[in-house]
């Protein structure tokens, strides 16, 4: 598989919109329909229905829950058809899937088997928490995608009028190699969606007198470097170089600050981990950001050949 530098989005390719029927799906349905025009893609909508589990101590204990009864596959797949024909224009239109099994592992292997360019799904859906479900279905999305994944928290949907146009994109770089390709990901974005570009990397401060004040420097030289190479693209782009011990913190603040509509953010920089940092910079944006992330990441080729087991049930195009 190319790497995210090398990763230009076709003419026409590929979104994979999870949808579990919450209010938070059904409004990212309309971002991601915003996303679609603009990069002429076709949206493919996933509903995965995570079987019930019938026995076990909890359920039988006197006054628990029944378990749930499962939804007939085919209901499902025309409650989801209803919903893309209210929300999805008949030239963005893809398919319509319907899978059961764990949530976050069959969309992850749908968008493996379909070679899917852009996975957009919410940061929770039913369970109606206030903080996104990192440990859960979108921390398995964003750690096992082979593709780049579009969060979007709930608190933010509304902006825009609910298809939020992006206008302006945040490119967090640590002048890694891993966010020199996020930042080329990004340039192609600003290009394909005629927005802003910034790069910005953040500079811890160093005790030592005058040590901060020359790392900022350096890193400001490198920025120059790479905005010369990206300006005959994006000419809007800009750079800056943010202090601070909490890159996490300093990327949300600059993002807020300045107004981003996006951040395209790479799930590793300086430790060059096979594996996402979640639970340090990554996470931190994922978590506190008001705009959405765009996570890239280098994901292992799938084996050519391999097949989901779990059950899938296609339906042919929405719209006529």
């Amino acid at each position: 598989m190319k790497s995210p530098s090398r990763l230009k989005t076709p003419p026409a390719h590929e979104i994979l919109v999870p949808i579990d029927f919450s209010s938070a799906s059904r409004a990212t349905l309309l971002r991601a329909v915003g996303l679609a025009k603009a990069l002429r893609g076709q949206l493919t909508l996933l509903h995965v229905s995570e079987p019930p589990t019938y026995g076990g101590s909890m359920n039988e204990l006197p006054g628990s829950l029944p378990p749930q009864i499962p939804i007939a596959p085919e209901k499902l797949a025309r409650r989801l058809q209803a919903l893309a024909r209210r929300s999805v224009p008949a030239a963005l239109a893809g398919e319509i899937l319907v899978g059961e099994g764990v949530a976050g592992e069959t969309i992850v292997a749908v968008a493996r088997q379909r070679r899917c360019r852009l996975i957009i799904s919410a940061t929770h859906g039913y369970s109606g928490m206030k903080r996104m479900l990192l440990g859960s279905t979108a921390e398995y999305i964003v750690r096992h995608s082979p593709c780049p994944v579009l969060t979007i928290r709930r608190p933010n949907l509304g902006k825009s009028g609910g298809t939020g146009r992006i206008r302006s994109i945040l490119s967090p770089v640590d002048l890694s190699a891993p966010s020199k390709e996020a930042s080329s990901y990004a340039t192609d974005l600003a290009v394909r969606l005629k927005a802003r570009l910034t790069l910005l990397n953040v500079v811890p401060p160093i005790d030592s007198p005058g040590s901060t004040e020359r790392a900022a420097a350096g890193a400001a030289r490198q920025l120059e470097k790479l905005a010369a190479k990206v300006r005959p693209k994006v000419p809007p782009v800009k750079f800056r170089i943010a202090i601070g011990g909490n890159p996490a913190a300093a990327i949300v603040a600059d993002a807020t600050a300045s107004a981003a509509d996006l951040i395209v953010i790479a799930t590793h920089g300086r430790g060059g981990l096979g594996r996402i940092l979640l639970g340090s910079t990554a996470e931190g944006v994922i978590r506190e950001a008001t705009c959405p992330v765009l996570i890239v990441r280098r994901p292992k080729p799938a084996p050519l050949g391999w097949y989901n087991p779990l059950l899938f049930f296609p339906v042919a195009p929405v719209m006529p």
